[in-house]
Formats: structure tokens, C-alpha cells, sequence
């Protein structure tokens, strides 16, 4: 694969997802997240945020995962990428923890994707899109981020928004994709 590391977005937990039955949806989400990731053999690292500490205490999964922290306490998505950029090796997968990841078709076709680009393409970020409940098309993660765009990423302030603007170029896969389960492929 062109992309090596898989930045696991975990920065938005809060101590109430470590009590009761979210504790055990939030570790089994993280477990299947890092399974996927190794599985495809990249390298998962998990981007905690203010909460990673007890996050930490409260899931072994994370023993062999390499960690990155965002200290912004209300940094959004962006923020936890911006994170998780600074820890990467180069390109990498972009999948926030508590959304369904798409099968690993999708994976594969970003990272194809990643690979057909030519010097001076200036893409950031790879996105695939799946169709929605209302017929449109809707990106689904996970995103790849290509060597470039980690680079820029390192440059941005972390405030900045997760979408076009900021110099930060998208571009979407043109198939789209039909609805499936996570991870089934």
C-alpha cells in the first residue's frame, strides 16, 4: 500500500464514554478500527485527545498502537488529523472511531487511487463517496491523506475546518459507491 499509517480519530471522547455500555461500544469500535488497519497492514495510531488518559486506562486495545494527543479541548475532526499528521510517516488513512468505516474495497481504492497520482497533481486528500439515503453522494470514510497533504497538514493551524479552503484539495473518487456494511468485504 502507498498509505503505512491508519490515523484512528479518538479525540472527541469524553469521560462519560467510559462508563457502562458506551465503554464497551467505544473499545469494540477502537478494536475493530485497529484490526481493519493491521489487517491491510498499516501501522494504526490512535489520536486521543484531552480525555486520552482515561481512554487509555480503560482499553488495552491501545497497548501496541503508536499514540498522538490533541490537546485542544474543542478541536473538532481537523484538529485530531492535524495531530495524527504530525505522527505519521507519510501518507495515510484517515478514520474517526465512532463512524463506520467502509469495506476494505474502499481502502483498496484509495490507496490505487493514491498510486495513479502523477507529480504536481496536488491532491490532499482521496475521498470515496457512497450514495446516500436521499440518492446523493456522500463522502465515507475512510479518507487517505497523500504525502502531500500530510505536509501541508503539519503547516496549517489546527482551527482550520476539514474541507476545501486553507489550500487543503479534495478530490473525490468518481464511482460511487453503493451501501454496504462496514468491513464486510
Amino acid at each position: 500500500m502507498k498509505a503505512r499509517d491508519a490515523l484512528l480519530i479518538a479525540t472527541h471522547l469524553t469521560a462519560d464514554d467510559f462508563r457502562g455500555g458506551l465503554l464497551e461500544k467505544t473499545r469494540s469500535r477502537v478494536k475493530q478500527a485497529i484490526g481493519t488497519a493491521r489487517e491491510l497492514g498499516l501501522n494504526p495510531i490512535v489520536v486521543l485527545g484531552p480525555s486520552g488518559d482515561d481512554f487509555l486506562r480503560s482499553c488495552p486495545e491501545l497497548e501496541d498502537c503508536d499514540l498522538a494527543y490533541d490537546p485542544n479541548f474543542n478541536g473538532g475532526l481537523f484538529s485530531g488529523v492535524h495531530a495524527g499528521a504530525h505522527a505519521a510517516t507519510g501518507a495515510c488513512f484517515v478514520l474517526p472511531i465512532d463512524v463506520d468505516g467502509a469495506d476494505r474495497t474502499v481502502w483498496r481504492a484509495l490507496d490505487a487511487a493514491a498510486w495513479a497520482l502523477m507529480p504536481g497533481d496536488a491532491v490532499h486528500v482521496l475521498v470515496q463517496a457512497a450514495a446516500g439515503p436521499d440518492g446523493g453522494a456522500h463522502p465515507v470514510f475512510p479518507q487517505l491523506i497523500t504525502r502531500d497533504g500530510v505536509k501541508l497538514l503539519r503547516t496549517l493551524p489546527p482551527e482550520t475546518a476539514w474541507r476545501e479552503g486553507g489550500g487543503i484539495r479534495f478530490q473525490v473518487l468518481r464511482d460511487t459507491l453503493e451501501p454496504k456494511s462496514p468491513i464486510s468485504a
